[in-house]
């Protein structure tokens, strides 16, 4: 016999309702995990997009491009194009027809990059690790750091070298 949890109707409809958004996010998410292809060069990752994102001209130095991985189906593709500085993962750059945002973990202000407007956001409880968003030429993008030793100036430098 099976024995269910003695719940209020109220815990039975948010657990009810967060097995089928869990289902939902695993089984018909446009960003799952099957759908990704990985790519050792940016050239070939941008073959397999139907926009064309702009790139980085410039570069903090000792940071070199790692991989790219693309995602998605159709129009609904992002591109994500991770850099390294020696060695160890330093951030990453996404680029996509769909807008991008922040989650609730984030104070965000406007900023401007290469005349178009954006936001940086910084995460409540850890400041240094920061997230750029704005759109240009109807491409949303985004760079966000995994190193506390990528500054905000220097991301705002990687955000304007975007061509």
């Amino acid at each position: 016999m099976i024995h269910l949890p003695n719940w209020s109707k109220k815990r039975w409809k948010i657990f009810i309702f967060s097995i089928i958004s869990i289902s939902f996010i695993i089984f018909f998410s446009p960003l799952n995990s099957t759908d990704k292809t990985w790519f050792k060069s940016i050239d070939d990752a941008l073959l397999n997009l139907p926009f064309e994102p702009k790139l980085p001209s410039g570069l903090p130095e000792n940071v070199e491009f790692e991989r790219a991985v693309v995602f998605g189906e159709g129009m609904d593709k992002i591109i994500r194009l991770f850099y390294s500085k020696n060695g160890e993962s330093y951030f990453e750059i996404d680029a996509s027809l769909l807008e991008f945002g922040f989650f609730d973990t984030y104070i965000v202000q406007r900023i401007i990059i290469n005349q178009n407007q954006g936001y940086i956001g910084r995460v409540f409880d850890d400041k240094d690790f920061i997230k750029i968003v704005w759109v240009d030429d109807e491409i949303s993008y985004s760079i966000e750091n995994f190193s506390k030793e990528l500054s905000e100036q220097e991301m705002l430098e990687i955000a304007s070298s975007l061509k």
